[in-house]
């Protein structure tokens, strides 16, 4: 779920750590790991997590990856 919060001055994204770990291409359990340790910022309301930025590099390949060219 995206939430788009505005006030006088600025919008706010917020995305479900469902839909984050979407888009980073990581598992939801995953995203959870990375947002308690700081390394995706967000905050937790009530016993969920909401995503506010998506600043994240993955050190792996994705599964299934393969170079083009290569065989």
């Amino acid at each position: 779920m995206l939430v788009i919060v505005y006030n006088d001055y600025m919008k706010i994204i917020m995305l479900s750590v469902k839909d984050a770990a979407k888009e980073l291409g990581i598992s939801d359990s995953h995203c959870r790991r990375l947002l308690e340790t700081g390394k995706i910022k967000g905050e937790k309301l009530g016993r969920d997590w909401v995503v506010r930025e998506l600043k994240y590099r993955r050190k792996r390949r994705p599964k299934g990856w393969q170079k083009s060219g290569m065989i």
